[in-house]
């Protein structure tokens, strides 16, 4: 019993006990197979021994029928319980029927002893006695499964014999009797222990077979939590290819193989272009389906043999075996460009995503996994760089290239405390009166290892590492500082432009910093123009504009910045608090020899007029161009053919003098 204890415990959504009592019921049915017929033909050897006694012969076939009718009954109930699938639930009451035919084949046995019994014929009486406890010792074993059934066939069966023998009130039958009591004893103590033996060996099958099974689901969670691991460690789990992990060892036997059997290979780095936009603008789950798309087109490029993963974010990997021609790559490397920029439609949202893919074949400066993966990434750096929506082979003279940015970016994190970086100063004229307005803050980096590093190559590398958030303070603390000397001088009306990144308005409180630098620096609000460019509008466009109107509350005035160049929309003019609206000098100039130019200056000054926006022309180099604006009523212009930037000292000189720079209009208008 103590193995049923210990499954109970091991599984106790099992109940064993129920399965113990099926089974019983089972056993009762199953034991009894034969019995039927075996009654039956003891029934009637029975009666045709006892015809030629005194017994009447209607009582003799009455009884037989009653035998046959009884063990008939109880065949076809056998029959069919072994002929149907029976729930364990059911048990109880296949066992009761099979109770009440126990009792009515018990009822016939006890019905022979009171009514076979022959009169006066000892040899007959004692022959029935003997028939009848061989059927009750026959019984025991068959019903065994249930106790209450077998004391009751005991009880039926043998009473009325040993009740009918000790009424005959002589010895031998008062000791048949007693010899009838005997057995009737120790078949009962037998069928205990025998029925005991049974339902220990069925709680411990029972038990045996629940550990088994619960072994059984136990090694198959395993197996299913060992898949699940390897899944997870291998393949992710948002697109379901291949991860870094399983992908470096695809390329790493796929580079083994080509050695071996001198063969080449390529991989293709890809990136997604600006889907850090998607994600802010439409929500991490939109962004997730547009990577399983991806993710499914790019299956749909490759060949079957070729392995297509994704290594982190939207960045993801192709690995081309047999790669035979570099042109090849090429054409695969278009096919992948136009599938990927193919709109995409998103609960009936139709959206365009493009990429970037940097290609690297299998070379003697590609001896493993990792240099491969270095070198398409760099390749990929490389296309990304060149425009986007494009792809770019890796050469050699690329890893110059990226070593050399990476030394700007150590340098340039030391640029600020070793004093590195200094103002310059762009000045802005009013084109009506030729007089000197305010002044652009222009950043410069003046390296002891690089010397004058342009701001072309430096500006967008602070950008990208963040670096741009301290320069962009020091930048505005400065310009601030040196503008409240200069507005001394120069009076109210002088002016200081500065510069903000888009990536300075991913910091909290903009504008509190904004606030912090003018309180400290004394130089008012109105005196401060922050210059920005669209890529502020484009990016986290409500947080920004809602920044915007704060700086803007503050007294501050906005400008912005190369307008007409990227994706310009003139809604940005009506939706942001834009005081100023400074025009690209590509469309500056050629405003004096080309129509089209010239046209779309016009209107673009015009609309700013009637918005009451002032309008500053960049990049003025020629009479030509001053000429032209000064006939189409624009405000302020700066460029070379005023003055170039500036260091502190000129630019004081230059205030100082108050110098009139430019000669008034004249009345005729240049088309």
């Amino acid at each position: 019993m103590a193995i049923a204890t210990l499954a109970d415990a091991l599984v106790p959504s099992r109940n064993v006990s129920l399965q113990v009592k099926a089974e019983l019921t089972n056993l009762l049915f199953h034991n009894t197979r034969g019995t039927h017929l075996a009654g039956l033909i003891v029934a009637v050897l029975l009666v045709g021994l006892f015809w030629r006694t005194p017994l009447d012969h209607l009582t003799l076939v009455g009884w037989l029928l009653y035998m046959m009718t009884v063990e008939i009954g109880r065949g076809l109930l056998n029959r069919r319980f072994r002929h149907r699938l029976i729930e364990s639930i059911h048990a109880p009451l296949w066992e009761r029927r099979f109770l009440i035919g126990n009792t009515l084949v018990a009822a016939g046995w006890g019905l022979a002893g009171a009514l076979l019994f022959p009169p006066g014929d000892v040899a007959h009486q004692m022959f029935l006695g003997i028939v009848i406890m061989a059927a009750c010792a026959v019984a025991m074993p068959a019903l065994a499964p249930c106790l209450k059934g077998y004391f009751t066939f005991l009880c039926v069966a043998a009473l009325p014999l040993i009740v009918r023998l000790a009424l005959e009130f002589q010895e031998i039958h008062l000791t048949a009797a007693v010899l009838l009591c005997v057995m009737v004893a120790l078949l009962v103590r037998m069928s205990i222990g025998m029925h005991k033996r049974l339902v220990e060996q069925l709680d411990t099958r029972f038990a045996y077979a629940d550990i088994a099974d619960e072994l059984r689901t136990e090694m198959s969670d395993r197996k299913r939590a060992e898949e699940q691991l390897v899944q997870l460690a291998n393949y992710d789990s948002l697109t379901g290819l291949p991860n870094r992990t399983l992908f470096e060892q695809k390329l790493a036997n796929a580079i083994t193989r080509a050695r071996r059997g001198d063969a080449q290979l390529a991989v293709l780095f890809m990136d997604l272009d600006r889907f850090k936009h998607i994600n802010d603008s439409l929500g991490h789950q939109i962004g997730d389906e547009v990577l399983k798309r991806v993710a499914q087109r790019l299956k749909r490029c490759i060949a079957d043999r070729d392995t297509v993963a994704r290594l982190s974010g939207d960045e993801f990997i192709v690995l081309v075996e047999h790669a035979t021609q570099r042109e090849d790559m090429g054409v695969l490397a278009e096919r992948i460009l136009g599938t990927i920029a193919r709109p995409l439609l998103l609960n009936e949202m139709e959206l365009r995503v493009t990429c970037s893919l940097g290609i690297t074949l299998l070379a003697a400066d590609s001896p493993d996994a990792k240099s491969l993966l270095a070198n398409a990434d760099t390749a990929l750096y490389r296309a990304k760089h060149l425009g986007r929506n494009s792809y770019q082979f890796f050469t050699p003279d690329m890893h110059e290239a990226a070593l050399r940015r990476l030394k700007h970016e150590v340098e340039l994190r030391k640029a600020l405390t070793r004093g590195e970086l200094v103002l310059h100063y762009q000045p802005l004229f009013d084109l009506l009166n030729g007089r000197l307005m305010g002044l652009e803050a222009l950043l410069r980096w003046h390296s002891r290892v690089f010397g004058l590093v342009p701001p072309t190559e430096f500006i967008p590398l602070a950008e990208e590492t963040g670096l741009i958030i301290p320069i962009g303070e020091w930048v505005l603390r400065e310009a601030c500082r040196q503008a409240v000397h200069w507005r001394g001088i120069y009076g109210a009306e002088f002016h200081m432009a500065v510069n903000l990144s888009a990536r300075q308005f991913t910091v909290a409180n903009l504008a509190s910093t904004v606030g912090r630098i003018l309180g400290e620096s004394g130089l008012p609000a109105q005196a401060l123009l922050l210059e920005i460019t669209e890529s502020v509008a484009l990016a986290n466009e409500n947080s920004n504009l809602e920044e915007l109107r704060k700086l803007r509350g503050m007294g501050i005035r906005l400008a912005l910045d190369d307008f007409g160049t990227g994706n310009s929309s003139l809604g940005y003019l009506k939706r942001f608090p834009i005081d100023v609206l400074k025009l690209d000098q590509s469309f500056v100039r050629d405003v004096a020899i080309s129509r089209e130019d010239a046209a779309v200056a016009r209107a673009t000054i015009q609309l700013a007029n009637s918005l009451g926006i002032r309008v500053v022309a960049e990049g003025v180099e020629n009479e030509a161009q001053l000429k032209w604006l000064q006939t189409q009523n624009c405000e302020l212009i700066q460029g070379f053919l005023l003055s170039e930037p500036l260091n502190a000292d000129a630019c004081e000189q230059l205030i100082t003098s108050q110098a009139r720079i430019i000669e008034p209009p004249v009345s005729d208008k240049v088309n």
